[in-house]
């Protein structure tokens, strides 16, 4: 890779946390399309208002994941109410939000505030939520895979701040390769082509 001595530093970040489950799972389905069952676990069986969902935050790398995400939870959600229920399907869409770089500045505010009054939930984010943004969540659900190991440190750190208890949540698709022991350590391997 090019590293010389000096040019780099180790980092270490603590991962343990008594308060906070770390939850690695293998997608059985396709998350690039309109639906997502594998996260029908999040949706409660029967919805009479927002307290019945735990505040999580659902992160996706692309804004256009995020809007599919979000509408597709909010359907879901509409399926989860009572019949005759007195709760409206545009009570259910303040439920749940989605959080991005392209939202203006008051609405996301707007949408802390919400967070926190405990009217939202659901906050379908991309990354710009892990840079200087305080939420109250319990749970953090990473639909795609972190880009990094600080980045799913800084995710982790979200979850639960309160320390009251939560899970992070790490989807990755099964064709994801793992590294074999011997080629974990960067002065030791050596690329197949090269040998």
């Amino acid at each position: 890779m090019g590293f010389a001595a000096g040019q780099f530093q180790d980092v270490k970040l603590t991962i343990d946390r008594t308060d906070l489950m770390y939850c690695p799972h293998f997608l059985s389905q396709s998350v690039e399309g309109p639906t997502f069952p594998d996260l029908a676990w999040s949706l409660p069986d029967v919805v009479h208002g927002p307290q019945d969902l735990v505040r999580t935050l659902f992160t996706c790398n692309m804004i256009e994941k995020v809007t599919t995400l979000c509408h597709w939870l909010v359907t879901e959600l509409k399926h989860h109410l009572p019949h005759g229920s007195d709760i409206s399907h545009e009570l259910v869409k303040q439920m749940v939000l989605l959080f991005h770089s392209l939202i203006d500045h008051s609405d996301q505010r707007a949408i802390l505030t919400a967070l926190e009054n405990g009217s939202v939930r659901y906050i379908v984010a991309t990354i710009c939520v892990n840079v200087g943004i305080n939420m109250m969540v319990m749970n953090i659900v990473c639909v795609d895979i972190p880009h990094s190991f600080e980045e799913m440190i800084q995710w982790a750190g979200c979850a639960s701040c309160d320390g009251s208890g939560g899970m992070l949540v790490i989807y990755v698709s099964r064709d994801l390769k793992r590294v074999k022991e011997d080629e974990r350590r960067l002065d030791t391997y050596i690329p197949p082509n090269e040998q």
